[in-house]
């Protein structure tokens, strides 16, 4: 039978012309892929129930191909395009599904479906190898019975194909409904009000004007609107009115502003209280309430004229107690309604209700205890979310209010708190942990809960090593955190592959924290072990970890979390002492630097987690208002106050590849803002934990700062640092540092940044005087090896950088010295400045000395051997525009003195014909100062200002130049009229035109006063001055300064 459903089969994919009348405007390939009969068209509408039901297979294939697959639909039950393609099936131009039907090499070996194993069909079914459509064509043909193989971490588990057929079915429904909840239209563009309101009766419109609403307005930091919206409340017409005013501790005049509504309209009451919350501010409100209906106006909303009338009138009607309208929402760039008629459930999706639009009777508030002081956001939603369960809400098709969408706005709780405090919100109205923690826990059996989304192939790899071996999980929970549909397919097969194993889909992304609570609350056993879904161990090693914590009576014990290079990740967490945040103790080391014996960690990665059931549902569980991050160390640390134990197993390690975001988490500086306020005051001293390891922490290497002060990662400690190396530098002996020299010229053209050249240049004169110098671009200012520095220096211009922890900082401001501020140098041990008139000013007005250390020049390359005297240009310029009209080149155009111009930018601002080129050598520059006739210099206008003089004019002058600049103080001592000062464009056509020696010295003296400039102005003389502060901080004889003969 079978051999003839592959003889049809055949002929059907043999002959795509066959479709030709059914479907003549078919391509080829979608002849082939309908003739394969692997694109089920009911099976894919029931995943694209808004094609409508008049579409017909093509139609529906053509979906699919131009849309469904890279929104993760499937054509087929037996066919999920990620499972065969992991990589590609997104992004490939041909679609996963048209190779397969086209190549016989893939049909015969790939597997595209976690519930088929092409081989191990064939072995059981020899002819399948002859199907057209390889084995999975042959399974097709036969019956609901036939046997289908699944990998399973215990071995094959032998199920049936009407078996996943059901399990599949099941889970789509289950999507379906979901996906309709989570898609239902919140929001839309446009919204028209029915036409054809009931109008009032005469008694009906007496009955409402008797009818007492409240209008509470919490009011914080708002002077410049609360009077808007108070007149939009006063403005609503045919209701016995109150609006009840909480000023929540207002420190500007916004209970001036309230009072002075008041004072016009004594409908309006004024309560002032201590800056306790907006929830608390709505309670104040509520309590005082006189209303039968209360509503609630945020202060920078307004309502619509006649809302509040029509929206008692429509609860009077029905008889609800609650009611909602719509939100015309102004984003700035155009307006959205929120305007859904739903209920509970979608509310347990998403929120979809705006309190500026709620109207309820007042003791149907008071009933469900009002707004919850506790939570800082999603106030509204748990409000909501309570009422509807109280009972049903009465959506209103009437626009209320105009909401004015303001992300830049601080005082927006929107802004100041994230997005988490929805999580809080779910995890207090989906799970009733009292119940969890009192529920009864089965001794000796372990748990398994694993987090998964997105990432059916990650999972099932690591679930072959979680519930496999001695000690394997006896139940397991996969929480599927909103995985596309495809994932989520593949996902639910491993209730087949793993028989203690149920899938429990979330409709939305809730993050690990609540993942991993909603299924540790279905969940019987008295260990519970929490998985990350990219996790991978050895059989056995979670029947290890649950056998430690029982035997030591831990409240969780993790293993050693390590990279897929083999390196430590994560063994246990120590807090670092500034920051606050959680480091991964030994990070980079290898495990066996871990230790043999488990052993205390102040707090744990939730990667891979064993924990005591009683002791978790005891403490509350995991803190949602923690997403991606800080979770599992705030956890450990609240079981450790709670009187547990948190341990490491280093004989259990898990590789742990981990998933980099790829841009700055949003929600990273609430994380950190909760975190700190927590445990900033009271955190474990890690020198402990280091020193049982043999280790002392001697310094950390600070985290980059996101964009809103949050740390993006933990701090780096300095641990096991090398004794530093002693050498001889002119018959003393100084030790050898490690130096990074930064800057702020980016990696890539770097070259062609000044303070590349600059850095390096240092830092030969550093490596000469024995020391180890490294440069770090603006890429690599913070890099992982840091904590081999001795010595940061920061050549401080357009960028700051901040003192690094553990290491001596120097900072020499060499150019924007209007950008440096005190508290950005105050924790550095030596400051430094390119000018002596900044200097002395910072030294006074900051309190703290800045020394004087000018720029300098590199004898190496800037000497008067490098060219012949007035062989090259008559008048050069070196340097870019920057777009402007740069002062002495500005002055040259103004006289009419032809100069060559090197550099980028200057098209429009000199005559073409002055432009030589747009970048000159930095090993070309000395023989081109040298050979010029005369040399332009200028300064930017800060620079200028602030005597800061010019690396320029060093290497001008110690190349043997003449040199026109802009007037900088100090021009004469340091140069003695090799640098001549240019007070104009008249003045410089003067200097041109002279007898050079009229204006300069000559050649020979210009000579003289080059090797001078070499000498005291070279990097290797401002390297010994550095050197030598730094040697004076740790207590070492200073170097001597060299002859100046």
């Amino acid at each position: 039978m079978a051999g003839r459903a592959a003889r049809r089969t055949s002929q059907r994919v043999r002959s795509a012309a066959a479709l030709a009348p059914r479907h003549p405007t078919a391509t080829r390939d979608e002849a082939r892929v309908l003739a394969s009969g692997l694109f089920d068209a009911r099976w894919y509408l029931a995943q694209a129930a808004f094609l409508g039901d008049d579409v017909d297979e093509l139609a529906a294939l053509r979906h699919y191909l131009a849309k469904g697959r890279r929104a993760g639909r499937t054509p087929h039950r037996w066919f999920l395009p990620e499972w065969i393609d992991p990589r590609g099936w997104a992004t490939a131009e041909e679609d996963p599904l048209v190779t397969y039907v086209r190549r016989s090499s893939v049909r015969r070996t790939s597997a595209p479906h976690p519930c088929f194993d092409p081989a191990a069909h064939v072995a059981r079914h020899p002819g399948a190898a002859r199907h057209p459509m390889g084995p999975l064509g042959d399974l097709l043909d036969r019956g609901p019975e036939t046997p289908v193989d699944v990998a399973g971490p215990a071995g094959t588990v032998v199920t049936t194909r009407g078996a996943v057929e059901a399990l599949l079915d099941e889970h789509l429904a289950r999507w379906a409904g979901q996906e309709a909840l989570r898609t239902a239209p919140r929001k839309t563009e446009r919204f028209t009000e029915p036409s054809g309101a009931r109008t009032l009766t005469a008694e009906e419109a007496a009955r409402l004007a008797a009818t007492s609403v409240s209008v509470v307005v919490p009011v914080w930091e708002r002077e410049d609107l609360v009077e808007v919206a108070l007149t939009s409340a006063l403005a609503q017409e045919g209701l016995d009115l109150e609006v009840v005013v909480v000023d929540d501790g207002s420190r500007d005049g916004s209970v001036a502003a309230a009072r002075a509504v008041a004072a016009r309209d004594p409908r309006v009451v004024v309560v002032e209280r201590p800056h306790e919350g907006v929830s608390a501010a709505r309670n104040a409100g509520l309590a005082v309430a006189r209303g039968e209906y209360v509503a609630f106006l945020d202060s920078d909303n307004t309502w619509r004229p006649g809302f509040l009338a029509r929206m008692v009138a429509e609860l009077r009607r029905s008889g609800r107690d609650v009611g909602y309208g719509v939100v015309a929402m102004d984003t700035g760039e155009r307006t959205v309604y929120r305007a859904l008629d739903a209920g509970r459930s979608h509310l347990e999706v998403i929120n979809h209700v705006d309190l500026n639009v709620l109207v309820a009777r007042a003791d149907a508030v008071r009933a469900v205890g009002g707004f919850d002081t506790d939570l800082k956001r999603a106030v509204d939603y748990d409000l909501v979310w309570k009422l509807a369960t109280a009972g049903p809400l009465e959506f209103v098709p009437v626009v209320g209010v105009d909401y004015h969408a303001d992300d830049s706005d601080v005082r927006r709780i929107t802004v100041t708190h994230g997005d988490s405090w929805g999580e809080v919100v779910k995890k207090r109205r989906l799970l009733d942990w009292d119940a969890v923690a009192a529920a009864p826990r089965t001794p000796g059996l372990t748990s398994l809960v694993v987090v998964t989304r997105d990432s059916p192939r990650a999972l099932m790899t690591a679930l072959s090593g979680l519930c496999a071996g001695e000690g394997a999980p006896g139940e397991v929970v996969v929480v599927d955190d909103g995985s596309r549909l495809s994932a989520s397919l593949a996902t639910a097969c491993a209730e087949l592959a793993v028989p203690a194993l149920r899938v429990l889909r979330r409709p939305v992304q809730e993050f690990f924290a609540l993942g991993a609570d909603t299924g540790f609350a279905a969940t019987h056993g008295d260990v519970v072990v929490l998985a990350d879904d990219d996790v991978t161990v050895l059989p056995g090693d979670v029947g290890r970890l649950a056998a430690v914590l029982r035997e030591r009576g831990a409240a969780a014990v993790q293993p050693v979390l390590v990279t897929r290079h083999g390196l430590v990740q994560h063994a246990g967490a120590v807090l670092e002492t500034s920051t606050a945040l959680p480091v991964p103790f030994l990070a980079g080391h290898h495990p066996d630097d871990v230790g043999e014996e488990p052993f205390e960690v102040p707090a744990p990665a939730a990667s891979l987690l064993a924990l005591d059931a009683a002791r978790h549902a005891a403490v509350g569980g995991f803190d949602t208002r923690f997403r991606n991050g800080l979770h599992d160390t705030d956890l450990g640390l609240r079981l450790r106050a709670a009187g547990g134990t948190v341990l490491v197993d280093p004989r259990v390690h898990a590789v742990h590849v981990g998933r980099s975001l790829a841009r700055e988490d949003p929600q990273a500086h609430h994380n950190f803002r909760h975190f700190v306020a927590r445990y900033g005051g009271s955190r474990p001293d890690p020198a402990p934990t280091y020193a049982d390891r043999g280790l002392e922490v001697v310094g950390w290497q600070p985290p980059p700062v996101g964009e809103q002060g949050a740390p993006r990662r933990p701090a780096t400690p300095l641990v096991r640092r090398l004794r530093p190396v002693r050498t001889h530098v002119e018959g003393h002996e100084v030790p050898r540092l490690h130096w990074a020299i930064k800057i702020a010229a980016p990696f890539r053209g770097a070259q062609r940044w000044g303070d590349e050249h600059f850095a390096e240049s240092l830092a030969q004169g550093l490596r000469r005087l024995g020391q180890h110098v490294v440069v770090d671009t603006r890429d690599t200012r913070v890099r992982p090896s840091a904590h081999l520095d001795d010595v940061v220096l920061q050549l401080r211009g357009l960028m700051p950088l901040p003192p690094q922890p553990g290491a001596v900082n120097l900072a020499w401001v060499i150019s924007h010295p209007e950008d440096v501020r005190r508290e950005e140098v105050v924790g550095y041990d030596g400051v430094f400045a390119a000018s002596e008139t900044w200097a002395e000013q910072a030294t006074r007005a900051w309190g703290l000395p800045v020394h004087p250390l000018l720029q300098c020049t590199d004898p190496a390359r800037f000497h008067p051997d490098a060219a012949v005297a007035d062989t090259g240009y008559k008048v050069l310029f070196v340097g870019n525009s920057r777009n402007i009209r740069r002062r002495v080149v500005g002055w040259a155009v103004d006289a009419d003195v032809r100069t060559d111009v090197v550099g980028q930018g200057w098209d429009g601002v000199v005559p073409s014909s002055w432009v030589r080129g747009e970048y000159l050598p930095n090993e070309g520059l000395a023989a081109a100062y040298r050979g010029a006739g005369v040399v332009l210099n200028d300064h930017w206008d800060d620079m200028l200002r602030d005597g800061f003089v010019s690396n320029r004019l060093f290497d001008a002058v110690a190349s043997g130049a003449r040199v026109l600049t802009d007037p900088v103080p100090g021009l004469e001592e340091l140069f003695q009229g090799c640098a001549v000062a240019v007070r104009d464009a008249e003045h410089l056509r003067t200097l041109v035109d002279l007898p050079r020696d009229q204006v300069f010295p000559q050649s020979d003296e210009r000579a003289v006063i080059a090797d001078q400039v070499r000498v005291h102005h070279s990097f290797e003389a401002r390297a010994r001055t550095l050197l030598t502060h730094v040697l004076g901080l740790r207590g070492e004889e200073p170097l001597e300064e060299p002859p100046t003969g």
